[in-house]
């Protein structure tokens, strides 16, 4: 007998307008500007203090960013997270209200795969390094290995969660774009379950190219675990296209991407 899936429950992000969101637009970067400066420091001077410490912080700077702007954050399946770990938590990006997400719902004694273009803003990227996150250089194939090396390291010898964005960056056409291979080689190098942190509401908010998000509500939901205990690196395209079917039976495939699978 053929066993059904069950329904993938409708989300309504229940838009109101942007005048909030852009009056708070410059407030918000202000704080995060001071909000860096003072974690940065922290972390400098008081890194034993600190270090378990931190993402009480980062709770704090994302519940505050959501209060600014007037945005509404339902959660479903977030103990799954601290259930499995060590663990690959993979989430669809969509902009930087992805940020705001992560940081409200971060896993204690997380780490994340962050882009280094991130070190272009002031004090945010020294204050991510101090934090323990590892960025990757997507434009420097031997540097994208050690960080992915790095990342293995600390699933391997300090049990942490790591959070990564398969598809390697924000979808500017909306939808689900190809999965890159990087974090599912490192899934191959880990052998940890890969837990899928679904995200929608986010492109409906902030589309693409908008100045200040609308009011509204942002769904996550934590899939049930992908286990990887039998994976190897020689299926690793097979091993991702299987996880984008996952993703994509809950988010629609960006404009040019494949339906199903995966094409990169």
């Amino acid at each position: 007998m053929e066993t059904r899936r069950p329904a993938i429950p409708a989300h309504d992000p229940q838009l109101g307008g942007r005048l909030r969101g852009m009056l708070v637009c410059f407030p918000a970067i202000a704080y995060t500007f001071c909000w860096s400066i003072v974690v940065l420091l922290l972390l400098t001077c008081f890194p034993r203090w600190s270090a378990t410490r931190w993402w009480g912080w980062l709770h704090r700077w994302g519940r505050c960013m959501l209060w600014l702007t007037g945005l509404r954050l339902e959660t479903h399946g977030l103990p799954r997270i601290e259930a499995s770990a060590p663990c690959l938590v993979m989430f669809n990006h969509q902009s930087l209200l992805d940020l705001v997400v992560l940081a409200t719902t971060w896993p204690a004694g997380a780490t994340v795969l962050y882009k280094r273009e991130f070190h272009r803003i002031p004090f945010m990227g020294r204050a991510m390094r101090r934090a323990g996150m590892i960025p990757i250089d997507r434009s420097n194939p031997d540097a994208a290995r050690s960080s992915l090396d790095a990342a293995a390291a600390e699933v391997r010898e300090r049990g942490r969660v790591v959070l990564i964005a398969p598809e390697g960056t924000r979808s500017r056409r909306g939808g689900l774009q190809d999965f890159k291979l990087g974090p599912f080689h490192l899934a191959c190098a880990t052998r940890v379950p890969i837990l899928p942190f679904i995200t929608r509401g986010v492109a409906e908010v902030l589309p693409m190219g908008r100045f200040g998000p609308h009011t509204g509500t942002i769904r996550v939901d934590v899939l049930e675990p992908i286990d990887t205990s039998e994976w190897n690196a020689a299926d690793v395209r097979t091993h991702a296209a299987g996880a984008r079917d996952v993703f994509l039976a809950w988010l629609p495939p960006a404009e040019g991407s494949a339906t199903s699978g995966n094409s990169a």
